[in-house]
């Protein structure tokens, strides 16, 4: 199997920046037989739309590849992991290929993560952009809120919504409650806690947002760029635009993603 993580190590060193966006790079074919390779390389700067909003990306699943979800999260954790493998000429090499050709913004937002890939592709597309090492306070990276588990839900949406869905949230909630405390200050894990604790995806939209963009910094004119390092279902990057939008009222027009692989 080729790995994601194979493919990044084959981009070649040769990379002609003429202008801003003159730039020409080589990749290695991963095999003589296209068909055969596990991930392509976006060289035609496609995106994917989540919550209308376009998200560009360095790597597609092939379509002649029919993985599962399960399959995919356990290489792009892998890639997670071992992300210091890829040394940072790598990684702005593919973000030159395969990043949109956007004026520069004015803040790159990357959503919270333990691995710190994130932070390394916010700091490769900052010099994609042209963004000074003394202007980089532009590169924020989101805070988790933290609940205790009963001020985890949005009471206007628990009240507005059926019987079923509020039971789902009670579930949950009692759940958070008796493994970690009621006064315990958690952040919202909507796939669940441990395997335990667990939340339908139907009944999510109840919750409250996961993460605080107060103190960054952004008004209403602001062009956003938003990096995720993988998209596999978009949920995170779906919440982040619609809080954007919705909470700080920034044109759908000013705001973009960038992922490294998409599913």
């Amino acid at each position: 199997m080729i790995s994601l993580l194979s493919i990044l190590n084959e981009v070649h060193e040769g990379v002609k920046v003429g202008s801003d966006y003159d730039v020409k790079i080589d990749v290695v074919k991963q095999s003589d037989n296209p068909q055969e390779d596990d991930f392509v390389i976006n060289r035609s700067k496609a995106y994917k739309k989540v919550g209308n909003i376009p998200v560009y990306y360095g790597f597609s699943q092939n379509a002649n590849k029919d993985r599962n979800e399960a399959e995919l999260t356990k290489i792009f954790n892998n890639v997670k992991k071992n992300n210091r493998l890829i040394n940072d000429d790598e990684l702005y090499k593919l973000v030159l290929l395969t990043a949109p050709q956007q004026e520069r913004p004015d803040k790159i937002i990357t959503l919270y993560s333990s691995s710190d890939l994130n932070s390394r592709l916010a700091t490769a597309l900052a010099k994609k952009y042209n963004i000074p090492a003394e202007k980089q306070e532009s590169l924020v990276t989101t805070k988790k809120k933290l609940y205790k588990p009963k001020d985890m839900v949005n009471r206007e949406a628990y009240e507005d919504s059926d019987p079923t869905t509020r039971k789902m949230v009670d579930t949950f909630v009692r759940c958070l409650e008796k493994k970690f405390g009621e006064d315990a200050q958690l952040n919202i894990k909507k796939s669940g806690y441990d395997g335990v604790c667990g939340l339908q995806s139907g009944a999510r939209r109840l919750l409250n947002p996961t993460y605080d963009l107060e103190g960054m910094g952004i008004n209403k004119n602001s062009k956003i760029l938003i990096v995720d390092d993988f998209l596999v279902s978009g949920s995170s990057l779906r919440e982040i635009f619609s809080t954007l939008v919705k909470d700080l009222g920034i044109s759908p027009k000013n705001i973009y993603g960038y992922t490294l692989a998409l599913k």
